[in-house]
């Protein structure tokens, strides 16, 4: 009878099969390695991309906030602009006693004053003064006799005058002491 030979049991065979064993567990070993080191550099890559982006959003912000203070900036020597013409108006038309152009001017200047911030405080106070010097003015205009305390008016102009010498200044000090540009 002829024998049969069992290649899965020969011993040669156990001994191809365990080191095709180990050379599989080193090769998968070695590109276990190499897989957890990529995955490292692209964490790596990702915090980088991240702490830019960080920057530009930081940078994008900070422009923005100056843009806006510059806008700021401009729109306030506008309103001083126009504030002056209207101002010279409003003391020529109470010097030639046209009550209708005083009361329009001293509504406008109102408005102009009320547009600014919160930051102006005393801006507001003149807006309000001066619409109650456009209500005396439209009651002089329909022929009432009205009384306009001359130094009550003098110093409401010195006001005027020194917001709007505030709001046009090219040189303007910050609110933490540190001049603007």
């Amino acid at each position: 009878m002829q024998q049969m030979v069992l290649l899965a049991l020969d011993p040669w065979w156990n001994d191809f099969y365990a080191v095709g064993g180990f050379l599989v567990g080193v090769v998968s070993l070695v590109l276990g390695i190499i897989a957890f080191r990529y995955t490292l550099i692209q964490v790596w890559q990702a915090r980088a991309a991240a702490e830019l982006s960080q920057t530009a959003a930081e940078a994008a912000r900070d422009a923005a906030n100056k843009t806006w203070a510059e806008s700021k900036v401009g729109h306030e020597r506008f309103i001083a602009t126009l504030a002056s013409r209207l101002l010279s108006e409003l003391q020529r038309a109470m010097a030639e006693k046209e009550w209708i152009l005083a009361k329009v001017r001293c509504n406008d200047l109102a408005e102009l004053l009320a547009s600014l911030s919160a930051a102006h405080a005393s801006a507001t106070e003149l807006a309000q003064e001066l619409r109650q010097y456009a209500q005396r003015f439209e009651q002089a205009a329909g022929g009432a006799q009205v009384k306009f305390g001359r130094r009550k008016w003098d110093k409401l102009i010195g006001k005027l005058h020194a917001v709007r010498d505030k709001l046009s200044a090219p040189f303007r000090e910050k609110s933490d002491g540190e001049t603007e540009f």
